[in-house]
């Protein structure tokens, strides 16, 4: 079994590197953040020192008011537990960016499942301190880009897909997850596991 598992975290609907890009400045006060962040910074962070990738997550992260999270987009973690492995050393998401062909009006898809996964690729805020991998992220509006664009299917599926039927099943997952997400009005964060 891999040793690679990744969830779909809610996240505060922003411009996901825009953000990445602040926190990685090594912010002292949160007055300069790309959105309000106030609150999230006085019951996450406070005098605290946090690296990039730990900053990034505790102030992104879906909460309330009072910084306690909100659940996660899979409430039942079946589908959650579902997507989150693949049977070899890769993430679902690049399975699928292997496996998913875009028709020539739909590259948007392939773009978007890019981002999910690769975003954060040499970023600071990919890597932190106690193991906190964040690979990428979307905005609300791309969660809804991506939703539509798999579902409105201009793509296939590569003809020499490895594991039979893994891409419909991921493909399944990840509309739940996108759906989730778009009805609370979130963006989504691939944090990656080990």
């Amino acid at each position: 079994m891999s040793a690679v598992f990744v969830t779909l975290d809610p996240i505060l609907d922003v411009d996901p590197l825009k953000f990445a890009d602040w926190c990685a400045s090594e912010p002292t006060e949160p007055s300069l953040a790309p959105t309000s962040i106030e609150t999230r910074w006085a019951h996450h962070v406070g005098k605290s020192t946090l690296d990039a990738a730990n900053l990034l997550f505790v102030l992104l992260i879906d909460q309330d008011d009072t910084g306690r999270l909100r659940p996660p987009l899979d409430e039942t973690r079946i589908s959650r537990e579902a997507f989150g492995r693949m049977p070899n050393d890769e993430t679902s998401l690049e399975y699928m960016i292997q496996n998913v062909l875009p028709t020539e009006d739909n590259l948007r898809v392939t773009e978007l499942l890019f981002a999910l996964n690769h975003r954060f690729d040499d970023h600071p805020c990919n890597t932190g301190t106690g193991g906190m991998i964040l690979r990428g992220a979307l905005s609300a509006t791309e969660v809804v880009d991506l939703r539509t664009s798999l579902q409105g299917g201009g793509w296939r599926i590569h003809k020499d897909e490895p594991f039979d039927g893994a891409v419909t099943d991921l493909v399944r997952l990840l509309v739940l997850h996108l759906r989730a997400a778009e009805r609370r009005g979130t963006g989504i964060l691939l944090r990656e596991h080990r």
